[in-house]
């Protein structure tokens, strides 16, 4: 009641979420968003941003804006989305999301990431899925990357894989080895 009753007196572009708290934006922040809303924003802006999207779950104004960096972008059949994970990558958001494509009668689920297209870390991804990943697939559950989509920005989904359980410490050490041995025979 009290988020209804604050949402009704501050304009939504004022209000900002931290650490899952309600807050009032700063000016830098509002000045971001403007930019944002313009298409006149940067990438550390649209980075920055991300994570507030995050927090505050809006979806529908988080893909807007990444069309409006990249216009070959779009986020047609997703029937849902939530935000899973944040980051600090200078090349990447630093949110991730869960989505779901409705695909026949299943529901299929992905695991969605946005790039800066001509970063470092992008093109390290593309030549993995590309070189090594073919040769090592069928050994190290390792999610496939599905489709990607954009020109500046590259939003990539890769599989999504249902419960992954952390290893304990003496399954962190076989496997390391076993990832160590496996890479070893990749050409």
């Amino acid at each position: 009641m009290v988020m209804r009753l604050i949402q009704n007196v501050i304009p939504k572009s004022m209000i900002r979420f931290s650490e899952g708290k309600l807050g009032v934006m700063a000016k830098r922040a509002r000045e971001r968003r403007i930019r944002l809303r313009k298409g006149t924003a940067d990438w550390k802006d649209l980075r920055n941003y991300s994570k507030v999207a995050k927090y505050a779950n809006d979806h529908d104004e988080y893909e807007a804006f990444i069309r409006n960096y990249d216009k070959n972008i779009t986020f047609d059949g997703i029937t849902s989305a939530e935000f899973i994970g944040d980051g600090r990558g200078l090349a990447s958001l630093n949110s991730y999301r869960r989505v779901v494509f409705k695909n026949g009668q299943n529901n299929v689920s992905y695991f969605e990431k946005v790039y800066l297209r001509s970063s470092a870390d992008f093109i390290k991804m593309s030549w993995f899925y590309q070189e090594v990943y073919p040769q090592i697939k069928n050994r190290l559950l390792i999610p496939g990357k599905v489709a990607e989509y954009g020109d500046t920005l590259a939003v990539v989904y890769f599989e999504w894989i249902e419960d992954i359980r952390p290893f304990q410490k003496q399954e962190r050490i076989k496997k390391f080895n076993d990832v160590k041995n496996i890479l070893r025979e990749v050409e």
